[in-house]
């Protein structure tokens, strides 16, 4: 197994790669690539730190293969990334990889204790990386991923630790590498989960191992899309996610002038039908 896939870490402008050091801190002991574009201004610093760790993809190439929903040519998208390690999972022979943004501080454990949602931290990612990747064998799976800890706000009465999935995974995706590509300049996690889900390539983060790390479709850390979804109206960013599956997806205009994005995830994940209504 631990020739079978390897770790593939986005980054854009932030060359100390917060997630390399907790993937080491949590005990992880195989391969992995740090992956920018070749426009990226802090190059040089990347290929001083990483040497033949480094990928460097052509943005422009991969833009071209891309269905970015809109015609504005954006290329301040993490979108090309991630197609871009599908590619090179491919290349270089890994059956899956994790992909993973560069911003993550922490892998952690959590586990019912009593009456709270105890943590601990993980020192053995090695094992857990191979565990999942087993699981999405044995359950016919595209992708898993690791569960946002603010996903579990709430604790024990959050629905997540009952149910133990989430539709809908960011940030930290373990994936086959013959999955589909990405599409969409903004949120391109969120869609690639709502597309595909529908379509029967199943995607969904497990419990019990959560991340630490920036908001999902904020780039609110600084580098990364940082500087793209500040410019963005926010409407229109979340527009990209209905253009996929309009009868699923809602946006509704807050008081605040937040839009909110509503999902009716009955709409987009597949059902597994009763017998009985099979046709005589």
């Amino acid at each position: 197994m631990k020739n079978n896939y390897a770790v593939f870490i986005i980054s854009h402008k932030r060359p100390e790669v917060e997630t390399l050091k907790a993937l080491q801190k949590s005990g992880y002991n195989g391969e992995y690539f740090i992956v920018i574009d070749d426009a990226d201004p802090t190059i040089e610093e990347y290929k001083s730190r990483y040497g033949e760790h480094l990928l460097v993809f052509n943005k422009e190439e991969i833009w071209k293969e891309t269905d970015t929903i809109d015609n504005a040519k954006i290329l301040t998208s993490a979108t090309y990334a991630r197609n871009y390690c599908i590619k090179a999972a491919r290349n270089k022979g890994y059956d899956f990889f994790v992909n993973l943004d560069d911003d993550i501080n922490r892998f952690a454990f959590r586990y019912i204790e009593g009456d709270k949602l105890a943590i601990a931290s993980i020192k053995n990612i090695d094992k857990v990386f191979e565990k999942y990747i087993k699981y999405m064998e044995s359950a016919n799976l595209t992708c898993t991923a690791f569960i946002l800890a603010g996903r579990l706000i709430g604790g024990l009465k959050n629905p997540l630790v009952k149910n133990c999935f989430y539709s809908r995974p960011t940030n930290c995706l373990i994936m086959k590498s013959s999955t589909p590509q990405f599409k969409s300049t903004v949120c391109e996690d969120v869609i690639y989960a709502v597309d595909n889900n529908k379509k029967g390539f199943l995607t969904y983060g497990l419990m019990p191992i959560v991340i630490y790390a920036g908001k999902p479709c904020t780039g609110n850390s600084g580098g990364g899309m940082a500087e793209y979804y500040s410019t963005q109206e926010e409407y229109l960013q979340y527009f990209h996610i209905k253009v996929f599956e309009p009868t699923a997806v809602t946006l509704k205009m807050c008081s605040n002038g937040k839009v909110r994005v509503i999902f009716n995830e009955n709409r987009f994940l597949p059902k597994i039908l009763n017998e009985e209504v099979k046709k005589k």
